[in-house]
């Protein structure tokens, strides 16, 4: 379940230990924390390495990325990273299962 650690590193950690070290006096969704780490999960999801290749996809950095930032807002919101957890999860469900049709 890569949603599980994933979430547990960008949510859990990252988010937690970037919100303790930047100062956010606005509303949620402008949290800076949320979105260096959504930028970061956006790069991890869009660098790919393939025996001796390396690849970037920009279009994954912009639609992992985007991603990303809603499971941080739902982490933040909520105080919890449960939701965060099951959404991702739930996404990767059904982009196998689109890709299953």
């Amino acid at each position: 379940m890569p949603g599980l650690d994933e979430e547990i590193m960008f949510r859990g950690v990252l988010l937690g230990l970037m919100c303790s070290c930047l100062r956010n006096d606005g509303p949620i969704w402008r949290n800076p924390a949320n979105l260096i780490t959504s930028i970061l999960f956006g790069l991890v999801h869009a660098l790919n390495v393939d025996g001796g290749s390396v690849s970037f996809s920009i279009s994954s950095l912009i639609w992992t990325g985007m991603i990303g930032y809603g499971l941080g807002y739902m982490t933040l919101k909520t105080r919890s990273i449960l939701l965060a957890i099951v959404a991702h999860n739930l996404c990767n469900f059904m982009q196998n299962v689109v890709a299953m049709i």
